[in-house]
């Protein structure tokens, strides 16, 4: 895990994990069985590197310096151990790193002013209504049936975990994306 949590210059960690990622972790062809715990470190690495090149909004941090990440859907248990145990309580771009767990469609999320939000394959889109968009990242896990509402939904390509960007909700986003993730994401709608 140490691989995905360390420190170094912003621009080169990101190349450096991405390469990383597609390298030494690849994801089996479809044909093949694919291997859950690969998947499941790749999807904890990808929703801690988004925290360091996205920015939200200064407004949002006025009663707490914490950047909450907010798990939403039934199978999300293991992602959740993973995440609370490697990144809760570190430190992305200044912000104190915290994990929330929702094992219910229906969740509450500005109970804990949500900055990421990350939807299973199985979550529901219901909470989606309640939600301030331009200042929300949501993110969707691969197979959620409502990705074109989020911001960046992941998916299986060619054997390997890419992520794309929502290019009409980031025009209507409050969130800045540094341009090194907006080059290497792949780009729909």
């Amino acid at each position: 895990m140490s691989l995905f949590f360390s420190k170094s210059s912003p621009l080169k960690l990101l190349f450096t994990w991405i390469a990383c990622l597609w390298i030494l972790h690849p994801i089996p062809s479809h044909a093949e069985t694919i291997d859950k715990k690969k998947l499941l470190k790749i999807e904890a690495a990808y929703l801690y590197k988004f925290t360091k090149f996205i920015k939200w909004p200064d407004r949002l941090f006025n009663q707490s310096s914490n950047l909450n990440i907010c798990l939403v859907g039934s199978n999300l248990d293991a992602l959740n151990r993973l995440l609370t145990k490697g990144v809760s309580g570190k430190q992305s771009n200044g912000r104190t790193l915290r994990i929330y767990y929702y094992q219910t469609d229906h969740p509450s999320t500005n109970e804990h002013n949500c900055h990421l939000i990350y939807l299973d394959q199985h979550a529901s889109n219901s909470l989606t209504t309640n939600l301030d968009f331009p200042s929300t990242l949501l993110i969707s896990a691969p197979n959620h049936k409502h990705k074109k509402d989020s911001l960046i939904y992941l998916e299986i390509l060619n054997g390997k975990l890419v992520f794309f960007i929502n290019q009409n909700h980031l025009d209507t986003s409050e969130l800045e994306i540094n341009a090194a993730l907006l080059s290497l994401a792949r780009k729909r709608l």
